[in-house]
């Protein structure tokens, strides 16, 4: 049978796997044929050729992907331990993951806990012995401080400056809780000894509960002091010369 074309050249695809071949059909149809059975061999040896090498390109397509995937993975764990590092470096702060001693301090020592539990507004506060900075809290903190039996004063810093004065019996245990409020440019932090038998006293173990112990990081805390030195020895000069009066408390406020 023959074919009859209306022009000289004609374009036939063949498509496998997509892979096109573009051959010219010839006029003399015997030429034609050989020429297509020809192509047709071609094609499935490319074809076969290029299967494989496809299949292998997108093998590897793939591993490269998982491979990125790992590197960004592992590139954001890195970064997410970097940063740990670094915030727990630059804060005032570092948490204490102990328990709360249960024995009763030594006969000749007293222990002292300050804890902020309020949890709304934020607020923070440094608390100081005389001038010398012995802790630093925030919302839902406590930390814990221990003192010779006698006399001694404390000084609370925040946007305000608060001070307390205590007679501190040896083998006892006290409960200071700080309080935040509204102040001009931020919150302000107050605070008032827990008495036994007097309002809150029941509450003190539940309020410990509900904080975190934390403990000073000696690095800022440094600083701090060296940036407030001057600062804090007018304050605590404020209290001792009676210009201001601390709050005070007797040794039976302890347990």
């Amino acid at each position: 049978m023959s074919h009859r074309h209306t022009s000289s050249k004609r374009s036939k695809v063949y498509d496998f796997r997509y892979i096109y071949v573009d051959e010219n059909f010839q006029k003399d149809e015997g030429k034609q044929a050989a020429t297509d059975s020809i192509s047709l061999k071609k094609i499935g040896r490319l074809a076969a050729t290029h299967y494989f090498s496809l299949a292998e390109k997108t093998a590897t397509m793939e591993d490269e992907k998982m491979n990125k995937r790992a590197r960004q993975l592992f590139a954001v764990a890195i970064l997410a331990m970097a940063t740990l590092a670094l915030s727990s470096c630059t804060k005032m702060y570092v948490v204490v993951d102990e328990p709360r001693p249960t024995a009763a301090p030594a006969a000749d020592t007293a222990r002292i806990y300050f804890m902020l539990p309020q949890n709304f507004p934020g607020g923070r506060a440094w608390v100081l012995e005389d001038d010398n900075l012995i802790g630093y809290v925030q919302n839902r903190q406590y930390f814990m401080h221990e003192v010779p039996a006698g006399e001694h004063l404390f000084m609370l810093v925040s946007e305000n400056t608060e001070g307390l004065k205590g007679q501190f019996e040896g083998g006892k245990t006290y409960y200071v809780r700080m309080f935040i409020t509204p102040g001009i440019m931020g919150t302000r932090v107050y605070w008032a000894v827990l008495e036994d038998g007097k309002e809150n006293w029941d509450k003190r173990y539940e309020w410990l509960d509900a904080c975190r112990q934390v403990t000073l990081n000696p690095g800022k805390a440094n600083k701090w002091e060296s940036k407030y030195a001057g600062k804090n020895a007018e304050r605590l000069a404020k209290y001792t010369s009676g210009e201001s009066e601390p709050a005070t408390f007797g040794p039976a406020a302890g347990e």
